[in-house]
Formats: C-alpha cells, structure tokens, sequence
C-alpha cells in the first residue's frame, strides 16, 4: 500500500514537467495589472503579482530584463506580459517568469514588434555571420537621420575632433510619424546606392516605444540587411532596441558612440605611426651594426689579406690529377703496345698461314682502334682537368678583376683603403688580364717613341 503515496517532492517536480512540457505555458502573453509592487535596487530581480478581478498569479522579472526596462513599474500600472509559466518546487506555486513587459497602452504595437522580430529571426536577418567587418580608415560615410537636431550635429563634431579628414554625407530622412518608415527605406537604399561610400550611419535620438517604432518596421529592417556597405545603427538610448539594431554590423548607444565607432582617432594614428618608425629606424640600424660587423670580421681574414692562399691546395690537386692521368695514359699505352707485339709476335709466327692481305688488315684495324681510345681517354680526361681549371678560376680573387676591380699591393700586402697606402712609396696595381695586356701595349708604344 505504501507504494500508492507520492512524496511532497515527488508530485512537484511532476507537476513541474508538465508545465514544462506544455508548449502553451512556454510562450504566455498576458494582460494583468501590477500588485504588492516594491521597486528594488537597480540591477535586481523584481518581485511583484498580476491579477484581474478574479485571479492572482505571482510574476518574477530577473535583472537581465529589468535593467533593459525603458519605463518605471508602478503599483496598479496594467501592463502586457510577456513570459514563461512554470512552478517553482520548495513552495510548490506556480508563476510567471516575465521575459518582456510593456504598459497596455501599446500592446498592440508591442505584439507586432514581437511577431516580426520573431519572423526575421527565422530567416536570418539577425544572424551574426551576415554582419560586415568595418572599414579602419572610411573616407566617406552617409549618415541617415533628421537634418535637423542635435543627432547630426554631434556626428559631425565627433568625427571633425577624431577623423577629420573624412567626408560626411547627409541623407535627412523623417525618423517619426506614419510615413517614417517609408522614407527610412527609401534613403537607405538611397545610400546604399550612392557611389564611393565606405561607411553609413543610421541614427536618431531617444524617444517612446511608439516614437522609436518605424525602425522596427520589416521594410526598414530588410533594407538594412540587404544594404552591402556596413552599417553602424544608433537609434534611441542604451535601453531602446530597435529591431533596424539587430540588423545592422553594429550597435552603439548613442549617436556620438557610433562616430567614435566609425572613425579612428587621427592623433592614435599619428602615435602608432611614430612608435613604428622609431622601431623601424631601432632595427635598421641594428641590421647595419650586424652586416658592419660581419664585414669587418671578413675584411680582417686571412682571404682578404693573402689571397693566394686560397688557391693553393687547388694547385697542388691539381697538379695530382695531372700526374695521375699523365701516369694512366702512358699505362694504357703501354698495355696497347705490349697487346700489339703480342698480335705481331702471333702474325709472325702464323705468317705462312695467314694471307699477308689479311694480318695486315687486322694491324691496320687494332692500330685504329687503339687511336680511338686513346683519343677518347685522353677528351674525358682533359674535359675533367678543364673543369677543375675552370672551378680553381672561379675560386681565384684575380677573378673578380675581370669585372672591373683591381688590386692595390704595397710592400707585398693588400691595400684595403686609401689611408693605408704610405706617401711617396711606390705601389702596384693590378688589373684583369685584358687590361694588362693593353697597358704593356701602351708602354711598349712608348719606349718605341722615344
């Protein structure tokens, strides 16, 4: 029998899952009117009941709504709900968690903008994949909002204090009243349209639920997100949320935020462009310090001061490689020659055997076949000692000469710059090898002279 009973727990939490579960207790719009309401420090969550003549249902606000509210609660104040019904277990009621909270008197304004934020979220508008990177230095930025008031006066001075090296274009639009968003479409695709636009700017000052509307309005908002340049929308006070915000790249509070947002700060510039030229001027003059350095270290090596040395083990190799192949090719003569008395010795002994037409064929045939390798030996090995003259060139410091340099020696060293050379001490400059056959030329045309 004990199975039957339920604990108080037990039949709460299933209480609770069929509110939770109950699609219409998910989304509740209702209409009651404020009761036991006690304004709590900013920022808090907001306690309070909604009744009617017959019923009283509890309603809590967490602050993440209630800091966002754009009017004061007041005892008594009929309102429209927006919000969740669910139960709330150690005391086992059931209440209202208010997501969104609006005077009655515009509940029906209140609705279309619920309906309409709910159908382009669907589709996307909102989404922040679509939203466009801003520029880092516009050039020219439209600017949609009242050609009169203070919205785009204070756009202008911002921008003239922070960047005023950029263009503004005005494009005065209504941005209250019956026909606001109509013209509100029209001047931002007017914009968008405009030629060599970096930037737009759609703003207007604080206002009412009401006054603020025409920027919720789906043929405003469409062509926000249709616009291709990026938008900065600046549309009431911090509180205020226009679905033309959701919208747009980006939101900022205040008209004057969006200038600050839109444009750089001209003197930051002028500071970062500073710090990097001194970095820059710091790192060449270290890269000259290093190549400075590795260059008197290499000006100071025994390459540079006795140059001859550095082809010196190339001599001796080859002079090696001369032998070497001076020996081979004389044994491979001398093994061609032993085979040939060999063949001769057996043409002698065979003589009366062999035709002598024949034998002397054959002698012909070895002789020109012992040219030919020779001949061949002696290209391979010729073609490896030119190219090993040809590296050992390459390698030479009289090399460079044939580019145009010369060589100053004095006392049998290098001379590295004019301060080295000893006055009234001869000194020997030496030239490519054309240009040292020219001036022994020159000298042998002029002892001919004289």
């Amino acid at each position: 029998m004990g199975d039957r009973y339920l604990s108080v727990t037990q039949l709460t939490q299933y209480i609770h899952r069929k509110f939770t579960h109950d699609p219409y207790l998910q989304v509740v719009y209702l209409r009651g009117e404020i009761s036991n309401y006690n304004s709590r420090r900013n920022y808090q969550n907001q306690y309070f009941k909604l009744k009617d003549e017959h019923a009283v249902i509890q309603a809590i606000m967490f602050q993440n709504i209630s800091k966002h509210l754009q009017f004061e609660l007041e005892e008594g104040m009929s309102v429209l709900v927006r919000g969740r019904v669910d139960v709330y277990e150690p005391y086992g009621t059931y209440q209202i968690y208010v997501e969104e909270i609006q005077p009655e008197g515009i509940g029906n304004l209140f609705l279309a903008y619920e309906q309409t934020k709910k159908k382009l979220a669907a589709e996307g508008l909102f989404d922040p994949k679509y939203k466009k990177t801003l520029p880092i230095f516009p050039k020219k930025i439209g600017v949609i909002t009242s050609a009169s008031g203070a919205v785009i006066k204070d756009i202008q001075t911002t921008i003239a204090r922070r960047y005023p090296i950029a263009q503004i274009y005005l494009f005065p639009t209504l941005v209250q009243g019956k026909k606001a968003a109509e013209d509100l479409e029209k001047n931002i695709k007017r914009a968008a349209a405009y030629p060599d636009l970096d930037l737009l700017i759609i703003a207007r000052g604080g206002g009412s639920f009401e006054d603020l509307y025409p920027f919720s309005e789906e043929k405003v908002v469409r062509a926000i997100f249709e616009t291709k340049r990026p938008i900065i929308s600046a549309i009431g006070h911090e509180t205020d949320l226009s679905l033309s915000e959701l919208a747009a790249d980006l939101r900022a509070p205040t008209p004057t935020a969006a200038a600050e947002l839109a444009t750089p700060r001209l003197l930051d510039i002028q500071e970062t462009l500073n710090r990097h030229e001194l970095q820059l001027e710091k790192n060449i003059r270290y890269l000259l310090d290093g190549y400075y350095n590795t260059l008197e270290k290499l000006s100071m090596s025994y390459i540079f001061k006795n140059p001859q040395r550095l082809y010196d083990t190339y001599i001796q190799r080859v002079d090696l490689i001369t032998g070497q192949l001076q020996h081979q090719l004389n044994y491979i003569l001398k093994e061609n020659m032993a085979f040939y008395d060999y063949l001769n010795n057996r043409l002698t002994r065979a003589g009366d055997m062999l035709p002598i037409q024949f034998i002397y064929q054959n002698v012909i045939n070895l002789e020109e076949n012992l040219r030919q390798l020779s001949r061949q030996y002696r290209q391979i090995q010729n073609e490896k000692l030119r190219r090993l003259q040809d590296s050992l060139i390459m390698l030479s410091p009289y090399h460079v000469l044939e580019r145009g340099y010369a060589i100053v020696e004095q006392n049998q060293r290098s001379i590295q710059m004019s301060s080295d050379l000893e006055i009234e001490q001869p000194f020997v400059v030496k030239f490519s090898m054309e240009d040292a056959i020219w001036a022994k030329q020159i000298k042998d045309n002029k002892n001919e002279g004289e």
